[in-house]
This record gives structure tokens, sequence and C-alpha cells, in this order.
């Protein structure tokens, strides 16, 4: 029996492989030794008040981001999945983190989804939708 623990605690402390070669983390799951048990070679730092955690053997990107809901993530959203592309292009592996690792660095890694992977983004039909398509 295998048990999964989908809790927010476990996340916290936890990075997550969303495939082979892109994790997700929070900062605080963050240290050189989980880096070098991964085969990190690339960290992406999704925030403007944390340290990017990386040394010389690590390619390293900072995203000073603020963790509001008017910051403006979106003008990097091409400019970080071309990054994560070109990592994985070299067969290297990337770690993208935020404060929590559910917001800016999440919404980075859904950016290179739908570039590279080819995920939409659906969103629910309003009612409107749903009446003009019953429509004759």
């Amino acid at each position: 029996m295998v048990i999964v623990d989908n809790s927010e605690a476990f996340h916290r402390k936890t990075p997550t492989s969303l495939t082979d070669q892109l994790y997700l983390s929070a900062y605080i799951a963050l240290s050189w030794q989980v880096l070098v048990e991964l085969g990190i070679t690339c960290v992406i730092n999704a925030t403007l008040e944390l340290p990017t955690m990386a040394n010389q053997k690590h390619d390293a990107m900072q995203i000073a981001v603020e963790d509001r809901v008017a910051s403006k993530l979106h003008v990097y959203f091409d400019l970080v999945a071309d990054k994560i592309h070109s990592v994985h292009r070299s067969g290297g592996k990337v770690m993208c983190y935020c404060r929590a690792g559910m917001s800016r660095s999440a919404s980075l890694c859904i950016a290179y989804f739908m570039r590279y992977r080819g995920c939409l983004l659906y969103t629910s039909p309003s009612p409107r939708d749903a009446t003009l398509s019953r429509m004759p």
C-alpha cells in the first residue's frame, strides 16, 4: 500500500517533482543537500525577499517579484519558460521556488507547461456561454 501525503505541511518541507527535470518547492524545504541529491543544475528564485539558494555549480535566476496580487509576474512567463526549456534540452534539472512554493513559483512552472508542453488553461464557461451554445 502506498500512502500519499498531499498536506500543505508535507509540501512545505519537501520539494515536489513536476517532471523528471523540474521541481517546485517552498524556500523552507531547500538545502544544499536537497539540491545535490536531486541533481539540480539550475535554480529559479521567484522572490524579491529571499536569497538565491545556489552556488558556483548552479545556473541561477532571480525573478524579483513580491507576493502580491498587483505584482506583474506575467512579464516573466516567457523568460522563465524559455530558461526551463533550455535547461531541460541540455539534460539539466531545475528547482523553482518561492516563499511557500504555491503561488509565484507555481505560476512560473504553469507558464512553462503551457508554452512547451501544450497544456491549456481552461476556465469554467459562464452562464451566458452555456445559453449561447444552446441557441439554434
